[in-house]
């Protein structure tokens, strides 16, 4: 039988890989965002149709938003587990498990070919999904494969 704190170095190596890829994932998405909003200036006007400069920067800072918050709740979780307070890190991690809604309309707003790092980010996020058992990983894989914006808005 191994020892608890074999099963305790396990557990925190997971939580190290967890933690880095979602930091990992934020860095490429804010990467983006930061170079769109520094060609296109932060609140471009004109088309918002799918696609569109408006859309891929409203799509953009979704998804950082999004993971931004996933990842402030998995620290908190892992940071009230340390001090073993754990119905606080019971919750964050309900919290950080919660399916993140915006990834597939954040992605599906955004122009064709996607950028390298927000590839990179999905992959990661997809990567994550059975750890936080979000079952996104079919949405995220669909809107990889995806050749245009898909995103339609709301009729007039």
């Amino acid at each position: 039988m191994k020892s608890r704190k074999h099963w305790m170095m396990h557990l925190s190596n997971d939580l190290s890989h967890v933690g880095h890829a979602l930091s990992e994932a934020l860095a490429l998405v804010e990467s983006d965002l930061e170079r769109l909003e520094q060609h296109h200036g932060p609140a471009p006007t004109g088309d918002g149709t799918a696609g569109s400069v408006l859309q891929t920067l409203y799509g953009t800072s979704l998804l950082a938003t999004c993971t931004r918050e996933h990842l402030q709740w998995f620290s908190l979780a892992v940071g009230y587990a340390s001090l073993g307070l754990d119905e606080r890190a019971g919750h964050a991690m309900q919290m950080a498990c919660l399916k993140p809604m915006d990834i597939p309309s954040a992605v599906n707003r955004m122009a064709r070919p996607l950028t390298d790092a927000t590839v990179r980010a999905l992959q990661t996020l997809r990567d994550l999904d059975d750890f936080f058992r979000w079952d996104i990983e079919p949405l995220i894989t669909a809107a990889l494969a995806a050749s245009y914006a898909t995103f339609q808005p709301l009729p007039d």
